[in-house]
């Protein structure tokens, strides 16, 4: 889906997750982990920083690569699509979106 945020309307920049939206995005632990680099530092990112911050995270010896391939054809495109965040594959950068801060603050409201 990739788009930027300047083709985003005010709605799209305000809303959060549904709750069985945001628990499919967390089912997997790197989709958790991608989310807590990105909320720890909300900026911009080059995949291989990224894969690389991921894979510190993980217990096991995966290569940075496989973690990179993993996250590019899997997690990254399925959280663009879902408006999380901004993925440009072609230039391998993620960049949050506002839709991901609003829906962690929402979950965390409702603990």
């Amino acid at each position: 889906m990739s788009y930027s945020a300047n083709n985003k309307t005010a709605e799209e920049t305000t809303r959060a997750l549904t709750e069985t939206d945001y628990h499919g995005l967390l089912v997997a632990s790197r989709r958790r982990y991608v989310i807590d680099i990105l909320l720890d530092n909300p900026r911009p990112i080059e995949l291989t920083e990224l894969a690389t911050a991921v894979a510190k995270r993980e217990d096991g010896d995966k290569p940075v690569s496989q973690v990179e391939a993993q996250l590019h054809h899997r997690h990254l495109p399925k959280m663009d699509e879902m408006g999380v965040i901004d993925y440009e594959p072609t230039e391998g950068r993620v960049e949050p979106q506002q839709v991901l801060i609003n829906s962690v603050l929402a979950a965390r409201r409702s603990t």
